[in-house]
């Protein structure tokens, strides 16, 4: 009889002690769980903004291709204007453009 009751005794004993450690790693592992949502958390901010910094030069690289587009469509247009400018010279004879030098532009 005494050895059954020392042996639910020591029982008690170890199954406290197994208690005592399960708790223990418990809160281990809540620990370690916090720190990783943590750092996921910060993982998602900094991811965040290189999307948003991405996303900037993205809008930055349109507008600056949109401005190369139109830039090259007047040059375009002023490279045709020049080309007609010069057949029309051609077709009717007219006399060259006057320079910056000419006497007639009463510079003597």
């Amino acid at each position: 009889m005494w050895k059954s009751f020392f042996d639910l005794i020591r029982q008690v004993l170890l199954l406290n002690d197994r208690v005592k450690r399960n708790q223990e790693g418990l809160e281990e592992l809540r620990d370690e769980v916090r720190d990783l949502a943590h750092t996921a958390q910060e993982g998602d901010q900094h991811l965040q903004k290189q999307i948003e910094r991405l996303v900037y030069e993205i809008k930055r690289l349109e507008n600056e291709l949109q401005h190369s587009r139109e830039r090259e469509a007047d040059a375009r247009e002023r490279l045709r204007l020049e080309l007609e400018n010069k057949m029309l010279r051609e077709k009717r004879r007219l006399p060259p453009a006057a320079d910056g030098n000419d006497k007639d532009n009463g510079s003597e």
